[in-house]
């Protein structure tokens, strides 16, 4: 065998272990929210149900319909809170319609602000300081719209606060853009979007210790904006 195939082999060896790494690390990012269970897969519930992670029996979802709920309430009983985040944005299901619902089947609903005492770095401390106690307590049914980026942040707060795992930020931030569009749209970098957005992150992850995390986020213009 001559140095040009014994070079040729070398290097065939290489990339199928480069890619072979490189394919465990974009598994382990993928399977992390396989393993916490991720949207259950039910053409009953709304698509974005899934339970919370840390053993409470929490659960967070897209606004459901009325009858997505009976649905929720049946299978799920050992629900007691309901709370809802939403105005009626186009999901045709009213803030009083969810409230009768809700308490017809015995449970608590409560109707709160995800936008309150924001804090810079802080994030909506006041949202948090609401909605944490239920989530704590468990048995909690938690939703938005979309069941994405109010919920999403307030859920990564439980986590880091409930001491999930020992999560750091970056795994925080990894079980939240799964659920949605932050990191795919770029929206925490845009500058026509990215204050809305940046509000929800820190309500778990201050926005100048996620530019710091990864040389990669240099490039972000919400953080060469605070380098200033």
């Amino acid at each position: 065998m001559n140095k040009k195939q014994v070079l040729n082999i070398g290097l065939i060896i290489t990339s199928v272990l480069v890619i072979g790494v490189s394919g465990t690390l974009l598994w382990k990012h993928v399977a992390k929210r396989r393993k916490l269970g991720g949207p259950i897969k039910d053409d009953n519930l709304p698509k974005n149900f899934a339970e919370i992670p840390g053993g409470r029996n929490n659960y967070r979802t897209d606004q459901p319909t009325l009858e997505e709920f009976k649905y929720i309430f049946e299978k799920y009983p050992n629900i007691k809170y309901v709370i809802r985040m939403n105005g009626e944005e186009g999901t045709g299901v009213s803030v009083e319609a969810e409230r009768k619902l809700v308490e017809e089947y015995g449970k608590e609903f409560h109707f709160m602000s995800a936008h309150k005492g924001y804090v810079k770095g802080k994030g909506y401390t006041e949202s948090i300081k609401n909605m944490l106690p239920y989530l704590k307590d468990g048995d909690t049914l938690i939703h938005c719209t979309h069941g994405a980026d109010r919920t999403g942040y307030i859920v990564a707060k439980h986590l880091q606060d409930t001491g999930f795992r020992k999560w750091n930020k970056e795994d925080l931030w990894d079980y939240t853009i799964s659920y949605n569009s932050w990191d795919k749209n770029n929206l925490i970098c845009s500058p026509r979007t990215n204050m809305g957005y940046i509000k929800y992150l820190e309500g778990f992850y201050p926005i100048d210790e996620w530019c710091n995390a990864k040389e990669e986020r240099e490039n972000c213009s919400t953080c060469k904006s605070l380098s200033k």
